[in-house]
């Protein structure tokens, strides 16, 4: 499982109770989530890329497929895996220092993937 499937995984189980609930195999389910995410982020970012611009500098077209890739992913978490609480878990705040650490693994993940991206 990729790291979309276990923000996915947890975030549900957290804030998504009953829906996580009524998964039958939540590791096969966020396994292909995460899977179909990772394909989204990167069909949408290359989407968001664009083509190659006349007299870009090499560091002008790393920028501008790295903006591409931070706006997919911000796009596509909120739709797949981010998605609004139940009603009766609003009440529940996460531990700032929890939400920190997952901004972290995110940008973290993100910067993974340009990185693997450009070694292709």
């Amino acid at each position: 499982m990729n790291n979309y499937g276990q923000w996915a995984m947890k975030h549900w189980a957290t804030w998504l109770p009953t829906r996580y609930a009524t998964i039958e195999d939540p590791r096969t389910f966020f396994s292909n989530l995460g899977e179909q995410v990772a394909n989204q982020i990167a069909d949408l970012a290359d989407q968001l890329a664009g083509p190659d611009l006349p007299d870009e500098t090499y560091m002008g077209k790393v920028g501008r497929l790295n903006m591409a890739r931070l706006q997919a992913s911000e796009v596509i978490l909120a739709q797949e895996v981010y998605l609004p609480p139940e009603p009766g878990t609003e009440e529940v705040d996460p531990d700032e220092e929890e939400w920190n650490r997952v901004e972290r693994e995110t940008l973290a993940m993100v910067i993974e993937g340009m990185k693997a991206d450009e070694d292709e």
